[in-house]
C-alpha cells in the first residue's frame, strides 16, 4: 500500500524539524560558547585576508567600473581587448587607492605630531593651573593637614611604585614585542587580502556567472531568480547609500576644515578629518564626531 503525503502537513513536519535543530544548535552554542567562540575566531583568522579581499574588491569595484566605462572605453573602442583594459582599469583604481591613502597620510601624520607635541609642550601650565586650582580649594576649606597626609601617603605609594619598575620595564617590553607582531601580521593579512581583492576583480565576471550556476543549481528556478533580484536590488541600494555617505562626509570634512580656519581654532585638518570619518557612521556617527 503506498503512503500518502500531503503537502500541508509535510510542510509543518519540515518546519519543526528545522526549529527543532535550530534550538539543539542555540542550546549547544549557549552552553559551549568558549568553544564555539574560539572555533569561529580561528575561522575568522584563517579567512580574514579572504573577507578583507572582498570588502576592498566590493568598495573599489565603483571606481574600476567608472575608468573602465567612461575612459578606457573610449579610448580602445575595440571590444577584443577587455583583457588589456582590465588590466589598466585595475592598475588606475589602486593608483588612485596609493594615492587617496597617502595623501590622507601626509595630511593626518604632521598633524597629530604637532597635537601631541603641543600636549607635552602645555602639560606643564595644564599641571600648574591644576595644582593652582587645588591649593586655592584646599585653603579655602581649611584642610591643610588632611592634604598633608594624602601627600604623604601619594609619596609612599610613589616609593612603591619606583620599586616596582624594573619588573614593569620588562612586562612592557614584551607587550610590546607581542604589539609588534601583531601589527605585522595585521599588515601582511592587509597585503594579502589587498592581492586577493586585485584577483577579485579581475576576474568578477565570472564569480557572477560561477554564482548564478550555483544558485540556479541548487535552489529552484523561481527561488534562484528571486534570490538574484533581491540581491542585485541590495547591492544597488547599499552601494548608492555608502557613495552618498562618502560624498556627505567629504563636504561635512569640509565645512568643518573651512569654519575652524576662519575661527583661527587649532589643528583644523586632525578635527575636520575625525568629524568626517565619524560622520560615515550612521546615526551616531556625527554625534561621536562632535564630541570628540
Amino acid at each position: 500500500m503506498r503512503i500518502k503525503f500531503e503537502k500541508k502537513y509535510l510542510n509543518i513536519a519540515v518546519l519543526s524539524f528545522l526549529v527543532i535543530v535550530a534550538s539543539i544548535l542555540v542550546l549547544f552554542m549557549l552552553l559551549r560558547f568558549e568553544i564555539v567562540y574560539n572555533t569561529l575566531t580561528f575561522i575568522t583568522s584563517i579567512l580574514s585576508p579572504v573577507i578583507i579581499g572582498f570588502v576592498f574588491a566590493y568598495l573599489l569595484t565603483p571606481i574600476l567600473n567608472f575608468y573602465e566605462k567612461f575612459v578606457l572605453h573610449k579610448i580602445f573602442k575595440n571590444n577584443s581587448k577587455k583583457s588589456l583594459i582590465r588590466a589598466l582599469g585595475l592598475t588606475m583604481t589602486y593608483l588612485t587607492f596609493i594615492l587617496a591613502i597617502t595623501f590622507t597620510l601626509w595630511s593626518l601624520i604632521p598633524e597629530i605630531y604637532k597635537a601631541i607635541m603641543g600636549i607635552v609642550v602645555k602639560s606643564n601650565i595644564y599641571i600648574e593651573s591644576i595644582m593652582v586650582f587645588l591649593n586655592d580649594l584646599v585653603k579655602n576649606m581649611g584642610a591643610e593637614n588632611i592634604l598633608q597626609e594624602q601627600l604623604d601617603g601619594m609619596l609612599s605609594n610613589i616609593s612603591a611604585y619606583l620599586r616596582e619598575i624594573p619588573s614593569i620595564l620588562q612586562t612592557t617590553a614584551s607587550n610590546l614585542i607581542s604589539i609588534i607582531s601583531g601589527i605585522a601580521n595585521g599588515i601582511i593579512t592587509i597585503v594579502i587580502g589587498i592581492i586577493i581583492s586585485i584577483y577579485f576583480l579581475a576576474s568578477k565576471e565570472n564569480f557572477a556567472a560561477q554564482l548564478k550556476k550555483v544558485m540556479f543549481a541548487v535552489c529552484s528556478k523561481k527561488v534562484a531568480e528571486k534570490t538574484l533580484e533581491i540581491t542585485t536590488e541590495t547591492h544597488t541600494v547599499f552601494g548608492k547609500f555608502i557613495f552618498g555617505r562618502i560624498i556627505e562626509s567629504i563636504i561635512v570634512a569640509i565645512i568643518c576644515y573651512l569654519g575652524m580656519l576662519i575661527l583661527g581654532l587649532p589643528y583644523p585638518v586632525l578635527i575636520s578629518s575625525i568629524v568626517g570619518v565619524t560622520n560615515l557612521i550612521p546615526f551616531f556617527g556625527p554625534i561621536i564626531g562632535a564630541v570628540m
